[in-house]
């Protein structure tokens, strides 16, 4: 893990301010989410918060609004050493788009993500490692 990256996750070390949650979807010209399902996408949201929490992370919601509706990301860390300015970035999304199941959109990557957070949590890095 010297190397700098993990399983070919991109190293940011500027984050996107808070201000900026959902804008990049609109510049790039995708679609709104699908929220024929929006008790089943909160039920997500919960189950992965849970999952980080469990792991033992302290989770936390960056918060925004699509398609009429309070969304958020999810979010939870574990602090780099010497170099924790440098964040490496461990994202999934939980969403859907219209006409595709959300365990065919992104099922494996939220596994994934979870399944990472999971091994890292408690972990002594150099960089942050941001799960999101």
């Amino acid at each position: 893990m010297g190397s700098g990256v993990v399983c070919g996750l991109q190293t940011l070390v500027r984050p996107a301010p808070a201000s900026k949650a959902g804008g990049w979807r609109r510049r790039i010209g995708l679609q709104v989410l699908n929220f024929v399902y929006f008790a089943q996408h909160l039920l997500a949201q919960l189950y992965i918060e849970s999952c980080l929490a469990s792991a033992g992370h302290e989770v936390a919601r960056q918060s925004y609004h699509a398609s009429g509706q309070e969304c958020h990301n999810v979010i939870a860390e574990v602090p780099g050493g010497e170099a924790a300015e440098e964040i490496v970035i461990i994202g999934a999304h939980y969403d859907t788009v219209a006409g595709c199941p959300g365990a065919n959109d992104n099922g494996t990557g939220v596994a994934a993500m979870l399944c990472l957070a999971k091994r890292f949590s408690g972990a002594s890095l150099g960089r942050t490692l941001r799960f999101l």
